[in-house]
């Protein structure tokens, strides 16, 4: 993701050390590592005018914590189908 943003950007691993001040061995680096801080995906994202953590939040599988408003849809739903079930004539 941060080689394609620099490449998108013109960015060399020179230039983005200079705007982070960081070397150029750093930036070289960094799209490699397994860990970054928040402080530095902010600048790398600010820098690069990326949203580096909307973009590594839409690759997390989670499922979204259900809400009283999703469990009150389901029981209306429930509902729903058993007095449709009631109002039916017989077939």
């Amino acid at each position: 993701m941060i080689h394609q943003r620099m490449r998108e950007k013109g960015f060399s691993h020179a230039e983005l050390g200079r705007r982070l001040n960081l070397c150029t061995s750093a930036t070289q680096k960094m799209p490699n590592d397994k860990v970054m801080s928040l402080a530095r995906l902010k600048e790398l994202s600010i820098t690069l005018d990326f949203n580096f953590f909307t973009a590594l939040a839409g690759l997390l599988d989670l499922e979204e914590p259900e809400t009283e408003e999703h469990q009150q849809i389901r029981d209306l739903k429930m509902e729903n189908r058993i007095l449709t079930k009631l109002l039916k004539p017989n077939q």
